[in-house]
């Protein structure tokens, strides 16, 4: 299974953990009614249907605007500080790995924006969103969510950042502009450089911890 993943792919799943690995196959195999690994393989060669499914549900792509608040709390405290460190003219420049449906890039490129008008500064940013799975990044692209999706987003900021349309909540032009939606493999595509923060906040429990490691290494090389 895992060959075959890679073969359409391009991803190496046998870099995450097993565990994980296992639990996804066992979920693919209720919904199919089935209780035959072997039989699921065979099943997963002429079935690209069920062998994107089980990409997707590998991929995990469980995000959310402002999940975990003391997680941005703590973000929002220092980034006063990184702008005041800035050169004149210099963009503060963030990449955010396994971005999913984008909504960690774009929470990080709010709170951006405040720090830049509390201290009446023209917002000067670019914010790499990243991630292997294409059809995420297409969604994220166009900025429009359900309003069930908004739930970490307090009333001012769903009143300033966001447009409400037809098929939900549209990310507004004033925070899109600063976000770069990319494919990219984290574990063996090189690291994007000269950048002031790095946002990975639901791949590392994903992966083995000598992959973690070599991460973290490609991490500290793009800081």
């Amino acid at each position: 299974i895992i060959e075959q993943l890679r073969r359409e792919y391009g991803i190496d799943f046998s870099l995450y953990k097993l565990d994980m690995i296992q639990r996804r196959i066992e979920r693919r195999l209720l919904i199919a009614d089935r209780n035959d690994v072997d039989a699921y393989a065979e099943q997963l060669a002429g079935d690209e249907g069920e062998l994107s499914a089980l990409y997707r549900d590998l991929l995990v792509g469980v995000t959310d605007f402002f999940r975990d608040q003391e997680a941005y709390a703590a973000l929002e405290r220092q980034l006063p500080r990184m702008i005041d460190r800035l050169d004149v003219d210099e963009e503060l420049r963030v990449w955010v790995p396994a971005t999913a449906t984008g909504e960690e890039a774009y929470s990080i490129a709010i709170l951006i924006c405040e720090a830049f008008a509390a201290k009446e500064l023209p917002v000067r940013c670019r914010i790499f969103a990243t991630d292997v799975h294409q059809a995420s990044l297409d969604f994220a692209s166009q900025g429009l969510y359900p309003e069930t999706r908004l739930r970490g987003v307090n009333l001012k900021r769903r009143h300033r950042y966001f447009r409400k349309e037809a098929g939900g909540f549209r990310v507004s032009p004033e925070i899109r502009q600063f976000v770069v939606f990319a494919t990219h493999n984290v574990i063996s595509d090189a690291p994007f450089t000269k950048l002031h923060l790095i946002s990975c906040r639901n791949l590392f429990i994903y992966l083995k911890p000598e992959v973690q490691c070599r991460v973290l290494t490609l991490f500290h090389f793009g800081l």
